[in-house]
């Protein structure tokens, strides 16, 4: 039976539900922004912090990163980006880049 092709969607829709994963078992709430429509896919916080995140796969577009460091960061939060990088024996790592923090 063929392969079927993945859509981007649903590759991206499937690493932010990881990132989402992995931020809620270190004990954070985590909203996800649906359709990625704004700046960031995942809001995570806890009692004392917040977290603006960006979920990308294979590389981190100088565009993207730019619109990033433009954006209002609040006090107490921090803005991230985190590229998913594929390796063969573990499947992916994380690459974690905080864009901004105050």
């Amino acid at each position: 039976m063929p392969k079927t092709k993945t859509s981007p969607y649903r590759k991206g829709r499937s690493l932010e539900w990881r990132a989402k994963k992995e931020l809620q078992e270190e004990g954070y709430v985590v909203i996800r922004s649906a359709g990625s429509k704004g700046p960031v896919d995942l809001v995570a916080f806890n009692r004392s912090c917040f977290r603006l995140i960006q979920v990308l796969k294979g590389s981190l577009l100088t565009s993207k990163f730019r619109a990033l460091k433009r954006l209002h960061v609040p006090k107490g939060c921090s803005l991230e980006v985190w590229v998913a990088r594929h390796r063969k024996a573990k499947g992916f790592v994380w690459d974690k880049r905080i864009v901004r923090a105050r």
